[in-house]
């Protein structure tokens, strides 16, 4: 017997959705690290008090590691984080409408920082400073994409975890959950 799922994607052709999302992201960061890195003035500007525009020059990685490989490791893990997403976004969209924008934003965020990386010598524009003065974190515009598009995953794995428990399917039923904690003391578990 063959069964035939029909996309019940709000929109339809989610990875065009997600492809629209990375690119207003991509160029939205590239535009933003353009104006900063050309308007912001070398002093802090305060917004709120935990809130500042600060021009960075981040010549590392994520919390600054692995200078030397850091553009390969950077265009490597893209390419792996493309491949995956093509894969995996019309079955998630089938259960999460949403999903197109999560994972476009982290998309879009990958590609504005490897962009970024490859063609700035002097290092990635960070110039969002968040938190306090003396322990602030310092990021772009992809940088905050990329936290909103996982907080969007999560949703989406969230509801999966849904799907999958009210599915029947053995180990994902709502009698697994009991048979854990049950079994919690044993050194097996």
């Amino acid at each position: 017997m063959t069964v035939c799922l029909k996309s019940t994607t709000a929109g339809g052709r989610p990875l065009f959705r997600l492809g629209l999302i990375a690119l207003a992201t991509f160029t939205l960061d590239l535009v933003a690290k353009a104006v900063a890195s050309t308007a912001l003035p070398e002093r802090v500007v305060e917004i709120l008090p935990w809130w500042r525009l600060l021009l960075v020059r981040n010549v590392g990685s994520t919390a600054n590691v692995g200078y030397s490989f850091d553009w390969a490791l950077h265009a490597v893990g893209t390419v792996v984080l493309l491949s995956l997403i093509v894969a995996i976004i019309q079955p998630l969209a089938d259960r999460d409408p949403g999903a197109p924008l999560g994972m476009g934003l982290i998309v879009g965020a990958a590609i504005g920082n490897l962009a970024s990386q490859a063609v700035l010598p002097a290092g990635v524009v960070d110039f969002l400073a968040i938190g306090p003065a003396q322990s602030a974190v310092v990021g772009n515009l992809a940088d905050l994409a990329l936290v909103v598009g996982l907080t969007l995953l999560l949703r989406t794995v969230c509801r999966l975890g849904r799907l999958l428990r009210s599915s029947g399917i053995k180990g994902w039923s709502s009698e697994w959950r009991p048979r854990v904690q049950h079994c919690a003391h044993l050194p097996h578990c």
